[in-house]
């Protein structure tokens, strides 16, 4: 069934999409080990390809977390390997993935507590490279992006009360055979929560702070600042709480609240280079599809994922407007619905989440969902 839906503006360009309902295969990815009862596998991970790195960071009895990588074959996801940490706890906590690389944060008991750990692939296996060098200061890591060019993360800085008093992003370039220190990324403006969410694409880096979205470029051995795009939205709202970047498109996930009618959720199109990006409009409003809307979006090609918390479903389009969305439900009696992220790789729309029973939400086990096949053009069954 066709539904119509006519697309809020915010450019002198009309976007018109239907709604589908599809139906494709799901497979449930669960953790194929059975040390520690609840190790939140799932509440990291990331996809390259046909390759997906899924991190456990309280996973095993001592809380030292491990991740797990999975390859897209002809029937599926199927589990390759598995890390285990050295010398560090919550191996996981955060993950990032490249054709190339694999990044893994974790906790360490030595200033500043935090561990960057890079390895490189080798055909199904990952190899252990480097450890990154941080700042003192970042000693509370709560973002990370990585491509095959650079690295960036997002540290906070807490007041005594315990309240972010600030942000920080460092960047990372990989040299050509070892990856640089990192580099404090800086904007003319004063943006205290720069990296609320950030996005890579190659030698390109966009980091919003809720009231406007930064991009820079790699010039030299080094990120530079190249252009901000300033909310176009009402003061009290939030611009860029989630963000995708694939070549010319860029998707700005937004909360805008509206002293009439309350919250909306919308995921807005940006066109162009990180120089000047062109406004395309509005593709998503959470008047179509409900609260907690595009919390996660992600985008490769030309085609948009947009996750749907409160619907358990999530919406694909394609940015250059040759289809409208469909939507994929997540169908499992167990699912907790508070979505840890969505990916696309090997052809499929993979969503990560949290499965009853939990001794308390932010510790319980987890699942991997995979629709399958659902994309022609994205590395159809993980092979080129």
């Amino acid at each position: 069934m066709y539904m119509k839906r006519l697309v809020a503006l915010l450019s002198p360009v009309a976007i018109l999409f239907f709604s589908i309902a599809s139906s494709f295969a799901q497979q449930q990815i669960a953790p194929t080990v059975g040390v520690g009862e609840y190790p939140e596998f799932g509440s990291s991970f990331g996809v390259s390809r046909d390759i997906m790195v899924v991190g456990a960071p309280t996973g095993r009895d001592d809380f030292a977390g491990y991740v797990s990588l999975f390859q897209r074959k002809l029937d599926g996801w199927g589990f390759v390997s598995r890390i285990d940490p050295v010398d560090t706890r919550q191996f996981g906590n955060l993950v990032a993935i490249s054709r190339r690389w694999l990044i893994v944060a974790s906790w360490s008991s030595n200033v500043p507590y935090n561990a960057l750990d890079v390895f490189e692939r080798d055909d199904l296996t990952w190899r252990f490279v480097q450890r990154l060098g941080l700042p003192v200061s970042a000693r509370n890591i709560n973002a990370l992006v990585a491509s095959d060019v650079g690295i960036a993360i997002q540290t906070l800085d807490f007041d005594p009360e315990g309240g972010v008093a600030a942000s920080h992003v460092f960047g990372y370039v990989f040299g050509g055979s070892v990856w640089g220190g990192a580099q404090e990324l800086l904007v003319p403006f004063p943006f205290p929560r720069l990296g609320y969410a950030m996005a890579m694409d190659g030698d390109r880096l966009v980091a919003s702070d809720m009231s406007a979205v930064s991009s820079f470029v790699v010039i030299q051995g080094q990120w530079v600042h190249a252009s901000t795009i300033f909310s176009p939205l009402p003061a009290s709202s939030k611009f860029g709480t989630a963000l995708a970047l694939c070549g010319r498109h860029l998707a700005v996930s937004s909360t805008n609240y509206q002293d009439q009618s309350g919250m909306s959720d919308q995921v807005q199109l940006f066109s162009g280079t990180p120089l000047q990006w062109r406004n395309d409009g509005v593709a998503f409003y959470s008047g179509d599809f409900g609260r907690r809307f595009g919390r996660s979006i992600i985008c490769d090609g030309d085609n948009l994922a947009v996750l749907s918390e409160v619907q358990h479903k999530v919406f694909l389009l394609s940015m250059d407007g040759s289809s409208g969305p469909q939507s994929f439900e997540v169908v499992d009696e167990e699912s907790q619905g508070a979505f840890n992220g969505v990916a696309l790789g090997g052809g499929d729309i993979l969503v990560a989440d949290s499965r009853r029973p939990p001794t308390h939400f932010s510790n319980s086990t987890g699942m991997v969902y995979s629709f399958n096949g659902v994309i022609d053009g994205i590395h159809k069954d993980g092979f080129e």
